[in-house]
């Protein structure tokens, strides 16, 4: 989702574990807002907007509604970040001082937004604004925000993620879709070209990179090893459904990445991590035993 890609913007955090009592972290109105649009952006799509019959994608027509509501209710709460909390954790010079290559993105996206406007018309300006400023205004709301804070937003993205996968293969098994998918404000007529799911997406390439996140998103939960492992094959799935091939193997090839990152940095510190290891083992084994079974398959030789 569009809004949802300054997850990774958010202030580092090694795990995303409940906050002692004495922080206090974001505003709560703000926060609770922040949440709210979260969610506005992962059931409204332009699908779904268009389905209400606000043409939010198409070109035309009233400026005010190129705007995803979401992206309203962002603003909203980035005022409330800026103008509530302590003395000492409000107004811009906080702002600055905890993110300031943040307020630089702002400015930059800010300024292509105008670029935009004066070259292309209001409705060029949209992208930089739903899909950048907003992001940005997330991250802005969640700069002090608090561990716990950072663990329900991260457990209603992944669920919301989980949910559209869940979603996706009743309209993979019919090839229809549950909300008509609109391209440039045109309804795009099913059974023409490859069926890929778009769930409460925009379109499938948007299903698989927000699939893509929530699976990074899951290794920062802690969770539980059986809950993860589940919700990593559902996730996983998802990517194939959505993104093809192609976006399970790109997911894959990060996580490989990842782990061998991990695997330099703990050898740097003369350390092994053994779940790390034990969980390397069993995916390399289960890989190749998967492949085994595939080829045994008389159709999957074809």
């Amino acid at each position: 989702m569009r809004a949802l890609s300054s997850f990774a913007l958010f202030p580092p955090a090694s795990r995303l574990k409940r906050t002692p009592a004495k922080e206090i972290g974001c505003p709560t109105p703000a926060f609770i807002l922040a949440v709210s649009s979260v969610i506005l952006q992962f059931i409204l799509s332009k699908n779904t907007l268009a389905l209400l019959g606000i043409e939010n994608d198409a070109p035309g027509g009233n400026p005010l509604i190129k705007i995803h509501p979401a992206t309203y209710v962002i603003f909203l709460a980035v005022i409330l970040s800026l103008v509530t909390g302590t003395r000492f954790r409000r107004g811009f010079s906080y702002l600055f001082s905890k993110a300031s290559p943040l307020v630089l993105f702002i400015g930059v996206i800010l300024f292509c937004a105008v670029f935009a406007a004066i070259n292309v018309g209001m409705t060029g300006t949209g992208v930089y604004i739903d899909t950048y400023l907003s992001a940005a205004c997330l991250a802005v709301v969640m700069v002090g925000a608090s561990q716990w804070q950072r663990l329900v937003l991260g457990r209603i993205i992944l669920a919301f993620c989980v949910l559209n996968v869940l979603i996706s293969l009743p309209e993979a098994v019919r090839q229809e879709h549950f909300i008509p998918f609109t391209l440039d404000g045109e309804e795009v007529i099913e059974g023409q070209g490859d069926f890929r799911p778009t769930a409460l997406y925009s379109h499938p390439l948007t299903a698989a990179m927000m699939t893509s996140f929530a699976i990074f998103l899951l290794l920062e939960l802690e969770l539980g090893f059986v809950k993860a492992a589940a919700l990593f094959g559902i996730l996983s799935v998802g990517l194939l459904s959505f993104g093809g091939r192609g976006a399970l193997m790109v997911t894959v090839g990060l996580l490989v990445l990842r782990v061998m990152f991990a695997f330099a940095l703990d050898f740097c510190r003369g350390r092994l991590n053994g779940k790390l290891v034990a969980a390397t083992f069993f995916a390399l084994f289960w890989g190749r035993y998967r492949y085994i079974c595939l080829r045994a398959v008389p159709w999957a030789k074809e």
